[in-house]
Parts: C-alpha cells; structure tokens; sequence
C-alpha cells in the first residue's frame, strides 16, 4: 500500500480502515435486523388482510343469502295475496252472475 491509503495501481482510492471496517460491518448487522424486523410486521400485516378480506366475502356471501331469502318470502307472500284477490274476484263474479239472473 501506499501513501495516504491508496492501493498502489489499481486506482481503487483509499482503502478503509479495520475500525471503518468494523463499524460498516456493525450497521451491516443493524440495518439486516431492521429489516428483518420491518418483513416480520409486514407478513402479520399481510396475514391479517388475507383473514379481513376473507370475512368481508364471508359476509357478503350471508348478505346475498339473506338477501336472496328476503325476496323469496316476498314472492311468496305477494303470490299468496294475489291467490286470495283472485279468489275474492271469483266469488264477486259468482255472485253478480246469481244477481244478473233473470227471474222467472
């Protein structure tokens, strides 16, 4: 090496000290435990989307049953009230058809 810490003919600049060394090798080992740490609370947060957006399909797959339930009892509540007005028509005709009548 030569002087003022350059590497003679291999124009790499200057070389780092072993106590520079020790300190890059120091934060190294740090910033690797960040981000270990930072990918750890990621795959939680990951996870715990994965599980919120299973149960918002869970519910929207109960709302539609329900919804689809709901209209189920409406037609068949309007289909029984139509059977009673239809029935209620049919005696009326009966009855005005007796009155029409003529008599004899």
């Amino acid at each position: 090496m030569g002087r003022h810490g350059h590497v003679r003919g291999f124009g790499l600049g200057r070389t780092r000290s072993r106590a520079s060394v020790g300190a890059l090798v120091k934060e190294f080992a740090y910033v690797k435990e960040q981000l270990a740490s930072v990918n750890q609370q990621l795959e939680k947060q990951r996870k715990e989307l994965e599980e919120m957006a299973l149960q918002k399909q869970q519910m929207q797959e109960e709302m539609q049953e329900w919804m689809e339930e709901q209209l189920m009892k409406m037609k068949d509540e309007m289909t029984q009230q139509l059977q009673q007005h239809m029935q209620q028509f049919q005696q009326r005709l009966r009855l005005m058809k007796i009155q029409l009548k003529p008599k004899e």
